[in-house]
Formats: C-alpha cells, structure tokens, sequence
C-alpha cells in the first residue's frame, strides 16, 4: 500500500481488509511527508490495526523500528 501521510495505510486498509500484511523497513525516503522516523513507523504500523485474530503479518526482523511495532493478539507474526 502506498503512503504519502499519516492515515493512508489505515484508509486502505479498512476498505480491502487484508488478512496478510507486510512490514519490510522504515527509511528517511517519507521524511519529505513526516517529521521524523517515529512518525513513518507509527503510519507503516497502521495495517496491524485493520487486522484481526488469524491474520498473518510478516515483519523483518533486521529492522529494528519494525520490530518495535506492536502486533496485535492472535495475529501470527512472521520473522
């Protein structure tokens, strides 16, 4: 999903739904859009919100401010 500011991902995904999501990195490439690094892992981290118990996300585990993101109970989280 694409993200130019905060709440995208959150719109995306309440309307698909989907039950995989998929966090790779955070990089300084959106800080043209947000403030600081807190700001891209906080608006990456929006697809855990639309996701419920039984859902998948995979994570990369190399990528520590990924990591930091809080998965939600009963989602599988893959490393």
């Amino acid at each position: 999903m694409e993200m130019r500011r905060k709440g995208e991902i959150l719109k995306l995904a309440s309307m698909c739904k989907p039950f995989v999501g998929v966090i790779l990195n955070v990089e300084p490439v959106h800080l043209v859009n947000f403030g600081c690094l807190e700001e891209i892992v906080s608006a990456k981290g929006e697809i855990l919100r639309e996701m419920k118990p039984g859902d998948v996300c995979v994570m990369n585990a190399d990528d520590p401010l990924v990591m930091s993101l809080p998965v939600p109970l009963g989602v599988k989280k893959v490393v």
